[in-house]
């Protein structure tokens, strides 16, 4: 089964990939689903290095609260996160995930040493919910908390891969969580979709349980191997998205190649899917890293890592960074309308991107490294799916990505660990 976020990428690979990248062929104007992999053109780099103004004003600084830190050089807090009024930080050290509303603490909930994916939501009626992936002797199972005390909650036994992902989004006043698990053959993987009413929580006892989450559906096709979904929200309903590993015949007396291809499924209101599932990309590639969010009910942008050129499931520094505008209507996913690579000749990306939508489009933000550092990327994609301009460093983001969600009036956040102290900075970018 793929596991794309788990492995790691050599500096050979990054290398190879580099020497042996080359220039996708002309588009098939008719083959729109072909869209995704063969953008028409590819940068010719203008400018790379001129030095261009900052796109992003920094129009707030607040702390939200003090970290114990276990020394000087040793953080203890992994995970962070921030929607609305709430903020999350994870304790690496305690096995505790803490809240806070502005700078107040709202409480720690016991996530054991072994977890992952916390995931942070606001419900429409501005109560939290938490969800998260926890190992333990029973196995790996998730859990979801709801409430200003996230006293109500489910658990969900899952596969006992550690690989596996989570994510997680409100719908509805649901809380509708995807993940993906160890599959029957033929398929070694498979993605599973979870719509959780309020009414379907129940109160957690004194040892930390609650019951039994409703039944599961699953979302990917039964003959897929797929893995590493991601969940945004698009007008009432979501999109989900995730990878899916094939084997191509490499030649004689040779290993076969596994390649990862894109594709996505919508769902409604109440978390069931809507229409067929889409797939997205067709052309060899390894793709990794996968990010979304939707410009109202009828459009979302993906975008993610690409390594078209190496025999390797790259998962460190290098390769492309490529975006797809794909249609909605009602609800369904109907097709590619157009991608296009964000990044140009000599980048060295490094880890998954984020995508930020709006009124004219989408900014998709990425991580670099240049001369020993890491600094943060940005390239505006139009309402038609095409990047404009050049990548543009933004220098006010350090080397921070922003969050999915960001309070209303405000372009972007940040949520960082500064010199002990847990900070959410505001920005607005034209």
């Amino acid at each position: 089964m793929l596991r794309g976020h788990r492995s790691r990428l050599g500096l050979l690979v990054a290398l190879f990939s580099f020497a042996c990248r080359r220039r996708p062929e002309a588009r098939d104007a008719a083959a729109e689903a072909d869209a995704a992999d063969a953008p028409a053109t590819r940068d010719a780099d203008p400018g790379r290095d001129a030095p261009a103004p900052d796109p992003c004003t920094l129009t707030g600084v607040e702390t939200v609260a003090a970290l114990d830190e276990v020394d000087a050089s040793v953080s203890r807090w992994e995970a962070l996160d921030r929607v609305g009024s709430w903020a999350l930080a994870v304790d690496g050290v305690a096995g505790a995930l803490r809240l806070w509303q502005g700078s107040a603490p709202r409480g720690s909930l016991a996530v054991g040493l072994e977890h992952s994916d916390p995931r942070l939501g606001v419900s429409d009626a501005g109560a939290p919910w938490v969800a998260w992936v926890r190992h333990d002797m029973q196995g790996r199972r998730h859990l979801v908390r709801w409430g200003q005390g996230l006293d109500l909650g489910c658990e969900q036994a899952e596969g006992r891969d550690e690989g596996l992902t989570l994510d997680a989004v409100e719908l509805g006043g649901r809380i509708v969580v995807v993940w993906d698990e160890v599959g029957p053959e033929p398929a070694a993987g498979r993605i599973f979709v979870q719509a959780i009413a309020r009414a379907q929580m129940r109160p957690v006892n004194a040892r930390g349980v609650a019951g039994l989450c409703p039944a599961p559906r699953l979302l990917s096709p039964q003959e897929q191997d797929a893995s590493d979904p991601i969940i945004t929200r698009v007008g009432p309903g979501a999109a989900v998205f995730w990878l899916t590993a094939r084997d191509v015949e490499t030649g004689a007396g040779e290993h076969n190649e596994t390649l990862s291809d894109l594709w996505a499924q919508g769902l409604n209101d109440q978390g069931v899917a809507v229409g067929r599932a889409l797939r997205i990309t067709h052309a060899v590639g390894h793709r990794f890293g996968l990010a979304a969010a939707s410009a109202g009910p009828e459009r979302v942008y993906l975008a993610w890592r690409n390594a078209p050129d190496s025999d390797s499931e790259a998962r460190g520094d290098g390769g492309e960074l490529a975006v797809a505008l794909i249609a909605v209507d009602r609800g369904a996913l109907t097709r590619v309308v157009a991608s296009s690579l964000v990044t140009t000749p000599g980048a060295v990306p490094s880890g998954a991107p984020a995508v930020r939508a709006d009124r004219e489009g989408a900014a998709v933000f990425w991580r670099e490294r240049r001369e020993g550092a890491v600094a943060t990327f940005r390239r505006r994609v139009d309402l038609a799916g095409r990047p404009e301009g050049a990548p543009v460093a933004v220098p006010s983001l350090g080397d921070a990505l922003p969050l999915r969600e960001a309070p209303a009036g405000d372009t972007l956040m940040t949520l960082q660990r500064r010199e002990g102290r847990l900070v959410a900075r505001r920005f607005r970018c034209r």
